[in-house]
């Protein structure tokens, strides 16, 4: 299987083709050669660049089991082939710390968080009375516009506001909390809906036309065509909204 080392130059992405009699699956975490690595299947993206570099090993530790699920590979080499991109570039995006024991370390303090769910309701966004079952995303175009669609002090303390600029902690925390799923709702910006998602029902898209959803750096792409693949690969509902007034 092909792997990810975050540590480890065997190419110039990092990847390298595994034999081992241990048992892997895809997404695992594993550590060799002093490096951590995630497993990323015998079928990856532009895999004719990596044909000629091969690593192998009798056993390997597994370090976490489904660290990335299925769905967040597919997703991942999705962006390195729409995009003409790298895995060192990509992977960053759906893991918030290269600190990988740092990363390990910070899932020892995450909590049980009950609240209840987001929804628009009377077009505004609230707080339902149910609570929390399925996963939502509401993108926004930037942090102001984030606080000026919300406008609810109450929903930004409780649900936060996750963006680029949020700590390594605070995305550290929210890796976690997804992928144990302690948190259901993510109010946040483009750069952050790279979760590893399951259950995912629905994402909604604010003023999808800015140009705020196109990146001008490495890795380059539209969030309108992530989310529409999101949409394809989750089998969700997918909610574009100009404007909460018209909704």
């Amino acid at each position: 299987m092909y792997i990810f080392t975050f540590n480890l130059y065997f190419s110039f992405d990092k990847i390298v083709y595994l034999q081992t009699s241990t048992k892997l699956s895809i997404g695992d975490l594993i550590y060799i050669k002093g490096s951590y690595a995630i497993v990323l299947g015998d079928n990856i993206s532009f895999k004719e660049l990596y044909y000629k570099y091969n690593l192998s090993y009798e056993t390997v530790e597994i370090i976490y089991k489904n660290f990335l699920n299925k769905n967040s590979i597919k997703l991942i080499n999705y962006i390195v082939l729409e995009y003409f991109s790298t895995f060192r570039k990509v992977i960053p995006l759906f893991v918030p710390d290269n600190n990988i024991d740092k990363l390990l370390k910070n899932k020892l303090k995450i909590k049980s968080i009950k609240l209840n769910s987001l929804d628009i309701i009377d077009n505004k966004i609230s707080i339902s009375k149910e609570i929390n079952k399925e996963k939502k995303i509401f993108i926004f175009p930037n942090v102001w516009s984030a606080y000026n669609i919300i406008n609810n002090n109450k929903i930004i303390e409780n649900y936060g506001i996750y963006y680029g600029s949020t700590s390594i902690l605070s995305k550290s925390k929210l890796f976690w909390e997804i992928s144990m799923n302690k948190k259901l709702d993510l109010l946040c910006t483009h750069s952050q809906i790279f979760q590893n998602w399951s259950n995912l029902k629905k994402i909604y898209i604010f003023n999808p036309h800015t140009w705020y959803y196109k990146t001008q750096q490495e890795p380059r792409y539209n969030i309108c065509n992530i989310i529409e693949y999101m949409s394809k690969l989750y089998k969700n509902d997918l909610i574009y909204i100009n404007d909460l007034r018209l909704f």
